[in-house]
């Protein structure tokens, strides 16, 4: 259960290298991927210092927020989670607990997962075609 006075947000974030673009994945169990999930004070939700913060803390990089993506309705764990855009601009993967690994997955790779939902799939097209 999340605090009232928190927000639950997975974090798509976004890395272009060598032309093409990859998404960071976790594993909270091996060969079980997912994105990374961070729980924030709601006051975060408004000040882009702290959630840069928050996030290097739980995944090691240095990000841009990129910007919330609207919830087209596919369900998604907790119910009212987000979903935050992040680009990777520095710093390697290092996720803390509880996750056990990591992996940048290419773009390409990703439209086939079952589990991501339809609005991250069109902003993967949208970032890899920019």
């Amino acid at each position: 259960m999340v605090a009232d006075n928190t927000q639950v947000l997975h974090l798509f974030i976004i890395s272009a290298r060598g032309g093409e673009s990859f998404v960071l994945l976790v594993e909270r169990e091996p060969n079980v991927l997912e994105f990374p999930r961070i729980t924030v004070p709601v006051a975060a939700l408004d000040d882009e210092a702290l959630l840069v913060a928050c996030i290097k803390e739980i995944t090691g990089l240095d990000v841009s927020i990129a910007g919330f993506l609207a919830h087209d309705g596919a369900p998604i764990d907790p119910p009212e989670s987000r979903f935050l855009i992040c680009r990777a601009v520095g710093g390697t993967p290092h996720p803390a607990a509880p996750y056990t690994g990591w992996e940048w997955r290419s773009g390409k790779n990703l439209f086939t997962l079952q589990f991501l939902p339809r609005m991250m799939v069109d902003e993967l097209r949208v970032f890899m075609n920019g």
